[in-house]
């Protein structure tokens, strides 16, 4: 009979990166919650390999994470650089690997020494459209490229379990179209799904409407008590402490620096539970702006928290308006009863 293999003889040394990588992958899938998460990226990924600065960046948000900062500030120009950086590497869509400045077009380039370290690890988020960089001063290795890579591809399983990729999806689309353009037997004609369709059709083509979707209204003080509204013109040459909590934060501060402001950005996760001490730090760090403006719907969390003696809190109202097309759609519309009305008559 053989002998049984020693257990020690297998078991990794204390400081194996396939612990460290084990511990994270815990870590990962017992975190709270999105911020966690993000945390969890980009400074505790330092226990399989060192770096001194990480960054995770998604296409939709910009920088999310920074190491070694609670909140990445998006009007900063680092950030603002680092971005950049960001979405050309990922519009290479590359595996993971390492990158340095002559890798980078001119003007991404030229500013490489001043922002970052030699040498970046570029590891792609699959099902995310987000990076995670490394950043250091000696070369990467293969194995440690490896590990990392592995590290990622586990941190964003966790990530897509609490951000579900939609039903839709490329490859069902045809399916999808097929079953609603299908004839359903026993169905009169007004109540086919392929008459609708066609119907809708038309109504793009002869009737087009163009919608100005969540255009910037006016503002609005938080405390209707406070103050009067007012237009979005006194923002020119002003100097704008925005506070935002939404999908695409980029849009929002982009609308103000349009109307001629000044904007210093604080950008918080979309969906974002304000507590009582970020808001009294904001209104703190607010306090040489000129004016204060959130969105609307991140109004309705910090209007409770806002200290009273804070500078006021203005939120940006928010419009859609149908340009063209109303008239031509309703009389289509009413044609469609009227027809559908007059066949249920002649049936009966």
């Amino acid at each position: 009979m053989s002998a049984r293999p020693q257990l020690d003889s297998v078991s990794p040394p204390p400081d194996s990166p396939l612990l460290g990588l084990l511990g994270l992958a815990r870590r990962a899938r017992h975190a709270q919650g999105t911020a966690e998460l993000a945390f969890l990226a980009v400074n505790d990924s330092h226990a399989l390999a060192p770096y001194r600065q990480a960054a995770l960046w998604f296409r939709a948000e910009g920088v999310r994470a920074l190491s070694g900062v609670v909140q990445a500030e998006a009007n900063v120009p680092y950030v603002q650089w680092l971005s950049r950086l960001c979405s050309h590497l990922a519009a290479q869509d590359a595996p993971a690997r390492m990158v340095i400045a002559a890798d980078a077009p001119p003007d991404i380039r030229d500013g490489w020494a001043e922002w970052l370290p030699a040498y970046v690890l570029c590891v792609p988020l699959a099902g995310t459209d987000g990076i995670l960089l490394f950043a250091r001063d000696v070369p990467w290795t293969e194995h440690e490229i490896a590990v990392m890579a592995e590290w990622a591809d586990t941190w964003r399983h966790a990530w897509l379990a609490r951000h579900p990729a939609p039903q839709w999806t490329l490859r069902s689309v045809p399916q999808r179209v097929a079953r609603q353009l299908k004839m359903q037997p026993g169905v009169p004609w007004w109540k086919q799904r392929a008459n609708r369709w066609a119907a809708a059709a038309l109504v793009v083509v002869f009737f087009p409407v163009r919608l100005s979707v969540l255009a910037p209204g006016e503002l609005v003080p938080c405390h209707a008590a406070d103050s009067a509204t007012q237009p979005l013109s006194v923002l020119a040459g002003k100097r704008v402490r925005v506070i935002v909590s939404i999908g695409d934060p980029a849009a929002f501060i982009a609308q103000l620096t349009s109307l001629g402001a000044d904007v210093r950005a604080s950008v918080f996760p979309d969906h974002h539970d304000f507590t009582g001490a970020e808001v009294d730090a904001v209104a703190r760090d607010a306090a040489g702006a000129d004016l204060v403006i959130c969105t609307l719907k991140d109004a309705v969390k910090l209007g409770p928290l806002w200290p009273r003696l804070a500078p006021l809190l203005w939120y940006v109202s928010q419009r859609v308006t149908v340009e063209r097309g109303v008239g031509g759609i309703e009389h289509l519309l009413d044609d469609l009863v009227r027809a559908r009305f007059a066949t249920s008559q002649n049936a009966g």
